[in-house]
């Protein structure tokens, strides 16, 4: 996820994709729109989105106050003098090819596969262990 954000064409995502608190943001709109009936959430880069939209929302006031702007920075690779492109529809891609051992199949095959909020729950729990690890050293 982080690597994804980090690629943003928006500066705004692509700084603030190494916060933790913005990565646990984004894992929390993804949860809100999250649908049992499909099992599908919104994508990482359109969590971001949302998330810089309400983080801007809320504290974008508060960048006059400090001396910073609430304006909404140009995304990379864009100047005043160019037109904005138009958004393209994401291709599929082809996934890689593995192939496991017997035993690694059958350890898989044993395990359940999460779903949903299960799913969700898990990589919060990842994320904030990781984000644990890393502050005590």
């Amino acid at each position: 996820m982080v690597r994804e954000l980090e690629a943003s064409d928006d500066p705004r995502i692509a700084r603030a994709a190494k916060r933790q608190a913005f990565q646990k943001k984004v894992l929390e709109i993804q949860q809100e729109h999250y649908d049992p009936t499909s099992d599908w959430t919104i994508p990482h880069i359109e969590a971001a989105q949302l998330a810089i939209e309400a983080l801007e929302n809320e504290y974008g006031a508060w960048g006059e106050v400090f001396g910073g702007s609430s304006s909404r920075p140009e995304p990379r690779g864009e100047s005043r003098t160019q037109p904005a492109r138009a958004a393209t529809p994401a291709k599929p891609t082809a996934r890689a090819v593995t192939t496991l051992s017997q035993k690694e199949a059958a350890e898989a095959a044993t395990q359940p596969k999460l779903k949903g909020k299960d799913l969700i729950a898990k990589y919060v729990a990842q994320h904030d262990a990781m984000m644990l690890k890393q502050r005590l050293g």
